[in-house]
């Protein structure tokens, strides 16, 4: 750009568009079953104009409010990544007035032309489209894959930040991204320029947080090119200091309030157990505690040994051993003889042979009766009478085996009985004799504990009392080498300062001082000197708007990182002088007109129509109003 501030403007001055810019935003009433545009307003590089008319001179009728101009600013955030384009409420009547509507926008992003489309009043169930196109007509006939709008995103966050080197966010411990920096060149209208650094209003309900102010700071800083590498390395173990020291205030609180809430009655406790109105909370007191318990433990240890409650208990269990394991052995011998008894019954009830059935039958003798000679002729007996034989005879052992083991079990029954009572008398006798020392060893032991825990607690508060100490030494060593590198870069960061004092000088004029600051987490705008402009008021917007403008002028002229696009949303109406307001336009329409591609954008909303001399016809991208219907943004009255 030819036309600067600055009588030798750098070497390198950005001649190419802006990272990211829009080329037209349409409102469509529906898509389907065919497209019915409500509104299509194309932009272009350089200064874009949204205006409202301008009513007729006897007329009362207040036609450049509540037209739409916020809103238009907030669907192209809306376009660029924002998650919500307007407060519930709103929301609510766009989806009634418009059930079907969608907003589609055309964008110029790292020099390719790209196409995104998302729900307006249409059901959340559309799914965002976006994708390298020529125009918005080219989404009409592909269906999204659901991941295309994530993907513009990011490429243009790659666009916008691929060249920036920033430390984390102190507050929010993350990278700088896309949506912190479009908060910063597009802020909203309840914010405006009240601070340099409050770029965000709850009430907007974009889906974008607010940063704190040493977040917005690095933002402003990174993207400013006001953040050497060596700062960057001072500001994250600058950060990682002050987390640091935040833990111990935390922990030292912590301890406060705990040593302070039990110490009084610990105190008190501690007397009454000790028996001395002397005795503090002390290392002291801690190992008489112990010495005390320890006494009544070994007492007690003392009583357990002379009644031989172990041996009497060793005993007991040998009984109950024995006897368990004598019914163990009652239960396997029965369960044998019931086996054994089982297949001898089974041997019994064997079938008779035919023999056998006809000698039952038969009243002859043996020498006259074929079957019952056959079955004397047997002299030896068959193998199933032998293994009858061997099995009545294992009866017969198992059985004795369970009378002798039925016989012995009296024996242990009176064993265990014996040992039983022998201990029950010794755990009463002991029982009887430590009643009195056991509840005071439970006692001393837990106020031991107490005890212990109060002093690791206060030997703790002192330790990360003198950590935190250290950390701040630490802290301000870290502030005075920030500051000292800040004073070593200065001449060579002056590109920003200057520009902004130029600004102020030719918008708000007068023979002030303005001198713009930059401290380790803020961004001081300081004022000093002779009142403004003859009958017009310093306003902060003005001071506030220099500084942001300074940053896009120090970008067109090569310095830092700013995208080169800028959205303002009626900055007339952000409590500034209809004067100031009026060179502002011209300074921006002289920026517009330096150059026949202008390599920066700038959208701006107005009710205070500029004047047709200061700024060029073709800037004017639109013209809205109440009256009639048609010229709101929407076309409809919510």
């Amino acid at each position: 750009m030819s036309n600067t501030l600055f009588p030798d403007p750098p070497p390198i001055a950005a001649s190419t568009e802006p990272p990211v810019w829009v080329r037209r935003l349409v409102i469509l009433r529906q898509l389907e079953p065919e497209v019915d545009l409500i509104r299509e307003i194309p932009f272009g590089l350089g200064l874009n104009l949204i205006v409202t008319r301008q009513p007729e001179a006897d007329s009362v009728e207040a036609l450049g409010h509540d037209v739409g101009k916020t809103l238009l600013t907030r669907l192209i955030r809306y376009l660029l990544g924002e998650a919500r384009y307007i407060d519930g409420r709103t929301r609510t009547a766009i989806r009634r007035a418009l059930p079907d509507s969608i907003v589609a926008g055309e964008f110029r992003l790292a020099g390719e032309g790209w196409a995104v489309m998302r729900p307006l009043g249409a059901p959340s169930s559309f799914v965002a489209r976006a994708r390298q196109a020529t125009g918005w007509r080219d989404l009409l006939t592909a269906e999204s894959d659901g991941d295309e709008f994530s993907v513009f995103v990011q490429r243009v966050s790659d666009a916008v930040l691929e060249q920036v080197s920033a430390p984390l966010l102190t507050s929010e411990r993350r990278p700088i991204q896309w949506l912190d920096v479009l908060a910063w060149i597009a802020r909203d209208q309840k914010c405006r320029y009240s601070h340099p650094l409050v770029w965000r209003h709850a009430d907007a309900d974009s889906g974008t947080p607010a940063l704190h102010i040493e977040d917005a700071s690095t933002v402003l800083r990174s993207m400013s090119g006001l953040m050497d590498a060596r700062e960057k390395v001072l500001f994250e173990e600058h950060d990682g200091l002050l987390a640091k020291r935040q833990e111990l205030a935390q922990e030292k609180l912590r301890l406060e309030r705990q040593i302070e809430a039990e110490e009084t009655a610990l105190k008190s406790d501690l007397q009454d157990l000790l028996k001395s109105a002397d005795m503090g909370i002390s290392e002291l007191g801690l190992e008489l505690i112990r010495n005390k318990t320890q006494s009544m433990r070994d007492l007690r240890a003392s009583e357990i040994r002379r009644l031989d409650i172990e041996l009497r208990r060793t005993h007991y269990e040998m009984a109950v051993k024995a006897l368990a394991h004598a019914d163990a052995q009652e239960k396997t011998v029965a369960e044998q003889i019931a086996s054994v008894e089982a297949h001898i019954r089974k041997r019994e009830e064997r079938p008779l042979s035919v023999y056998e059935r006809f000698a039952a039958l038969c009243d002859r003798q043996t020498d006259n009766c074929p079957a019952k000679l056959k079955i004397a002729q047997q002299q030896v007996p068959t193998p199933d009478q032998e293994d009858l034989l061997e099995m009545k005879k294992e009866l017969e052992t198992q059985k004795k085996r369970l009378a002798e083991l039925q016989g012995g079990r009296s024996s242990l029954v009176s064993d265990f009985d014996k040992a039983r009572s022998a201990l029950k008398r010794a755990e009463f006798d002991l029982s009887s004799l430590t009643e009195g020392i056991d509840g005071p060893i439970a006692l001393h032991a837990a106020m031991g504990q107490r005890v212990e825990r109060h002093l690791g607690r206060t030997t703790r508060l002192v330790q990360a009392g003198k950590e935190h100490d250290d950390l701040s030494a630490q802290i301000n060593q870290s502030l005075a080498r920030q500051s000292d590198l800040r004073d070593a870069l200065a001449a060579s960061r002056e590109w920003l300062p200057m520009r902004f004092a130029a600004l102020c000088r030719e918008l708000i004029g007068g023979k002030r001082k303005f001198a713009l600051s930059f401290e380790a987490k803020a961004v001081r705008l300081n004022i000093a000197g002779a009142s403004g402009a003859p009958g017009e008021a310093t306003s902060t917007s003005a001071l506030v708007l220099s500084l942001d403008l300074a940053a896009i002028q120090s970008a067109i002229d090569g310095y830092g990182y700013h995208p080169r696009l800028m959205i303002l949303d009626s900055p007339r109406e952000a409590d500034m002088e209809v004067g100031i307001f009026n060179r502002l336009v011209r300074r921006l329409a002289a920026w517009h007109k330096a150059s026949a591609t202008p390599p920066f954008q700038i959208i701006v909303t107005t009710t205070t129509r500029p004047l047709e001399t200061d700024v060029p016809s073709e800037v004017v991208r639109a013209e809205l109003a109440r009256i009639p219907t048609e010229s709101l943004l929407l076309g409809v009255e919510l």
